[in-house]
C-alpha cells in the first residue's frame, strides 16, 4: 500500500476574499488599503486588478486611488502574493520628518502630490538608506498630519473638561484633512477644496463629537520650564507655526502689493 502525495494546504489567498473597511481605513485611498492591510500585494498587481475590474468595492469596478468609507465590502481576487514582499516595520515618522515631507510640495490634488525631491535625498530605500521619499508618503495621510492631530486633541480636551469655547480648524492642504475632522466645531475652508467635496459622492463618517469626547490631559498647574519642554515636543508649536506665521506673512505682502497696483491703475 503507497501513501498518496498529498496536496499543499491552501492558502487564504488561493481563494477570493471578501473584508469590510473598518473605521481606522476610513478616507483612505484603496492602494494604501492593500498597503496597510495586505502588505504583501504589491502595487502593480493593485493596479492591474483595478485595469481587469477584478479588485471591486460594494460590487462596483474601483480604481486605485479611490476613497474607501466604513462599511464598505472589499473582492479582492485570488492570488497576488508576493513572496519577496513581507510586511513592512513602520518607521515612526518624526516632527522632522513630516516637515520635510510636506515642505517638497509643489502642487497636491485629490489623487496627486507633486514633490520637489532635494538633492541627496533617495527615492527608494536599500539596506543602508533609512530616509527616503518612500519612507515619508505617511506623511501625507490625513491621519497623520500633525494639524490634524493637534485639532482633534484640542477639540476632545475642551470638550471633555466641559469648556464652553468654539474649536476651528484651518489651512487644509487637502479634502482627507477635513473628513478626519467631521464633526469640529468650525472649519475653514477653500473654494477649491468645498468643491471637491461637494463632487464627492462618498459617505462621510463623523470623527468627533462632544458627546464622545475623551482626552487624557487634564487641567493643572504648568511652569515656564514645563511650557517651553511640552512647546518643544509638539510641531505644531514649532515647526508648523513658524511655517505658517511665514506663509500668513507672505500672503499679507502678495496682498498689499496687488491692492497697491489696483490702486496706482485706477
Amino acid at each position: 500500500m503507497t501513501d498518496e502525495p498529498q496536496k499543499p494546504a491552501k492558502k487564504p489567498s488561493d481563494n477570493v476574499r471578501q473584508f469590510t473597511v473598518e473605521a481606522d481605513d476610513d478616507g483612505v485611498r484603496l492602494d494604501r488599503w492593500f498597503k496597510r492591510n495586505l502588505p504583501q500585494v504589491g502595487f502593480n498587481t493593485v493596479s492591474r486588478w483595478a485595469r481587469t475590474g477584478q479588485v471591486r468595492v460594494d460590487g462596483a469596478r474601483a480604481k486605485p486611488d479611490d476613497r474607501l468609507a466604513t462599511g464598505q465590502v472589499l473582492r479582492v481576487p485570488p492570488g497576488g502574493d508576493d513572496p519577496r514582499r513581507a510586511a513592512p516595520v513602520k518607521r515612526q515618522l518624526t516632527p522632522a520628518d513630516i516637515s520635510l515631507a510636506q515642505g517638497m510640495v509643489i502642487r497636491e490634488t485629490a489623487s496627486a502630490i507633486v514633490l520637489n525631491k532635494p538633492p541627496g535625498l533617495a527615492t527608494q530605500g536599500g539596506s543602508k538608506t533609512t530616509k527616503h521619499v518612500d519612507g515619508l508618503l505617511d506623511a501625507f495621510a490625513p491621519e497623520e498630519d500633525p494639524g490634524v492631530l493637534s485639532v482633534s486633541r484640542i477639540y476632545n480636551y475642551y470638550k471633555a473638561n466641559g469648556y464652553k469655547t468654539v474649536v476651528m480648524g484651518a489651512s487644509f492642504r487637502n479634502t482627507g484633512e477635513i473628513e478626519m475632522l467631521a464633526g469640529c466645531d468650525r472649519l475653514t475652508i477653500s473654494p477649491a477644496l468645498l468643491q471637491e467635496l461637494e463632487n464627492d459622492s462618498g459617505a462621510l463618517t463623523r470623527q468627533l463629537s462632544a458627546e464622545g469626547a475623551k482626552s487624557s490631559d487634564r487641567p493643572g498647574d504648568i511652569d515656564e520650564r514645563l511650557f517651553r519642554w511640552e512647546s518643544n515636543e509638539d510641531a505644531m508649536a514649532t515647526e508648523k507655526l513658524a511655517d505658517g506665521i511665514r506663509r500668513f506673512t507672505n500672503d499679507q505682502i502678495e496682498l498689499e502689493n496687488r491692492v497697491r497696483r489696483l490702486s496706482q491703475a485706477a
